[in-house]
């Protein structure tokens, strides 16, 4: 049991930053992977400067495109 009966929180404060819609900090990661890619980097050094993955950025970038073009 990880706390007494009565004494628990909602279910969503559990589980904030899990999953789901990214958060404004993400959203602000997301804005600064954007620009540092029209600054020519790579998504080595993206990934490096925003402090996430390689794969993550690159989810991202495909996101952002895909939402831009329509």
């Amino acid at each position: 049991m990880v706390v007494q009966p009565g004494e628990a929180k909602q279910m969503a404060e559990y589980l904030e930053g899990k999953g789901g819609r990214p958060s404004k900090s993400d959203s602000q990661k997301i804005a600064q992977a954007v620009e540092l890619r029209h600054q020519g980097k790579s998504l080595r050094d993206i990934a490096g400067a925003v402090g996430v993955s390689k794969s993550l950025v690159e989810k991202w970038l495909f996101e952002h495109d895909s939402v831009s073009k329509n």
